[in-house]
């Protein structure tokens, strides 16, 4: 999953700002919440995704949004 400067997430709840990492798991961008917060959005790449998601690890761990 790759966002560009400026993309609108979530009924524009977010926009991203820039990319500031990539590792093992995924990407890291920058963003801003439509109150005008800073926040840190991370990525799961989309293999890796699929394995957490039939491990069952999303059951176990996650209470966010995944969209």
């Amino acid at each position: 999953m790759v966002w560009a400067s400026g993309q609108k997430l979530q009924s524009e709840k977010y926009i991203i700002e820039e990319r500031i990492g990539e590792g093992g798991f995924g990407v890291t961008y920058c963003a801003r919440d439509n109150n005008g917060r800073r926040v840190v959005i991370k990525t799961f790449y989309l293999d890796l995704l699929g394995f957490l998601w039939k491990d069952g690890w999303f059951n176990r761990y996650w209470d966010g949004d995944i969209n």
